[in-house]
């Protein structure tokens, strides 16, 4: 028995779950506060509890009264237990090692004591024993709650897997909420960084669009002093749905138009202001562009100035959009006054092939001819023939020495002029008379006779070329020695 005492005693202490106390203390606190005292002994609803409750004499230790759980769970039928047991006759443990248990729960700052009591049938078991003074009938008495070690064990084993549980949950709580928060901050940082990135985005943006403005401006100055300096205009034609122009200043002071705007014009007004021989040229150039899909264009024309002259421009155009069928829908173009420069063409080529003095065309005149006659041979279908001819006068000197030089030049244009009416009159064969040089002429011809049927023209040719000559009041008589076709 000692032995057993001593491993009761030295025995760890198993604290009880947190339920308990709290149903203990909420039971101790009710009877504590209760209004009167007990009328009897253990009220009904003490019989009637799950937790075996014992009423205990402080005086000698009997046990009173106990309820029917204390009695199921000792063992003892009530006849031999009430009454009759003492407390020191089931607690094992001896007047000092109970005193111990008592010093150690105030140490220890518990309510409660945990004491070996001795079932009925023999067993010793470790009970959890809950005591508060109470008084009965105007009797002080002990009221002990006794709670079994095992299931003392038992719950706080419960308490032990429901804080475990409670710990695992808050844990995971936790997680989540620091991964939330984490997830919030890295939120937070995506939209700091996006944001940033997003100001960042429009300085760059805005300060490349600023840029990009300025370098637009600046690239419109240096088109606008190019077209000055080339004095281009620019012309914007839209083909649908409807035939619309719209012109430039530049362009209309080139007509002789004071404008400050651009100016649109319909395809009427625009027809108007054309040359009528150059209006198809124009047509066939926008045609061309819609039917073999070329998108640009360059062509000459005449356009009506103001003062009623008619200015040569040459045009450049782009096809800058067109329709869902490939029609053309709309061109941009540039358009250059190039009147002087076709004059001075004009003279230029009249000084390279033309004669100064009778103004017929000169050698490289009449190989131009020839050439040209040539090539359209070539390409006709059927048996031409082209005839070069030359011819000189007789004794032309001596008009010279006679009369002078002045008479012999009015005599060589008066000549020419009556060589070159045979080519828009009685010989419309002859496409050009030509002076090599003295009082030498050539022509060209293209016929389809052959060339012994072209005999009686020469013989026409030298009747006509025979007939006197009228200068300054002067007849003069030309012969012509020598005409030899080629």
């Amino acid at each position: 028995m000692l032995r057993m005492r001593r491993w009761f005693v030295n025995r760890p202490r198993t604290i009880p779950s947190l339920s308990t106390v709290a149903f203990l203390l909420h039971l101790l606190l009710g009877i504590a506060f209760a209004p009167t005292a007990w009328a009897g002994l253990l009220p009904q609803w003490l019989q009637n509890n799950v937790m075996p409750a014992l009423l205990i004499d402080p005086t000698d230790g009997t046990i009173v009264d106990a309820n029917a759980a204390a009695l199921a769970f000792y063992g003892y039928p009530a006849e031999t237990f009430l009454g009759a047991k003492k407390i020191t006759e089931i607690n094992q443990l001896n007047a000092d090692e109970v005193r111990q248990e008592m010093a150690a729960a105030k140490t220890e700052n518990r309510n409660y004591f945990v004491f070996p009591h001795r079932l009925a049938d023999g067993r010793v078991v470790a009970v959890v024993v809950y005591s508060s003074p109470v008084t009965l009938e105007g009797k002080p008495f002990l009221l002990s709650f006794i709670l079994p070690e095992s299931r003392s064990t038992q719950l706080q084993a419960e308490l032990q897997s429901y804080q475990e549980r409670l710990e695992t949950v808050v844990a995971e709580r936790t997680a989540a909420l620091e991964a939330a928060q984490q997830n919030e901050k890295r939120w937070y940082q995506l939209a700091l960084a996006g944001l940033l990135f997003i100001v960042v985005g429009g300085v760059v943006y805005f300060a490349t669009l600023r840029r990009g403005m300025k370098l637009l401006v600046q690239s419109q100055r240096e088109i606008e002093l190019a077209l000055e300096a080339g004095a281009l205009g620019q012309i914007h034609w839209w083909l649908v749905p409807e035939h619309r122009l719209r012109l430039c200043p530049r362009f209309l002071r080139l007509l002789g138009i004071a404008a400050d705007d651009p100016q649109i014009w319909s395809l009427d007004r625009w027809r108007d202001h054309i040359h009528p021989d150059d209006w198809p040229q124009l047509e066939e150039a926008v045609r061309a562009a819609f039917q073999e899909g070329r998108s640009r264009l360059a062509f000459r024309f005449r356009i009506r100035h103001t003062d009623g002259t008619w200015r040569t421009v040459a045009a450049w155009g782009e096809v800058v959009a067109r329709t869902v069928s490939g029609r053309v829908s709309e061109i941009h173009g540039l358009v250059r006054d190039v009147t002087e420069e076709v004059r001075w063409t004009e003279a230029l080529e009249r000084i390279a092939y033309h004669d100064p003095l009778t103004g017929l065309a000169n050698r490289n005149g009449l190989v131009a001819a020839a050439e040209q006659a040539i090539a359209r041979v070539a390409a006709q279908t059927g048996s031409r023939l082209v005839v070069v001819g030359v011819l000189d006068l007789d004794d032309f000197a001596a008009v010279n020495l006679r009369y002078g030089s002045a008479v012999g030049d009015a005599t060589l244009k008066a000549l020419a002029e009556r060589l070159q009416s045979l080519t828009m009159g009685k010989m419309p064969c002859l496409i050009a008379w030509a002076r090599l040089g003295g009082d030498e002429f050539a022509f060209v011809a293209q016929t389809q006779e052959k060339p012994e049927a072209f005999q009686h023209h020469f013989q026409e040719l030298l009747d006509i070329v025979a007939l006197p000559i009228v200068v300054e009041n002067q007849e003069l008589d030309t012969v012509v020695t020598r005409l030899m076709p080629k």
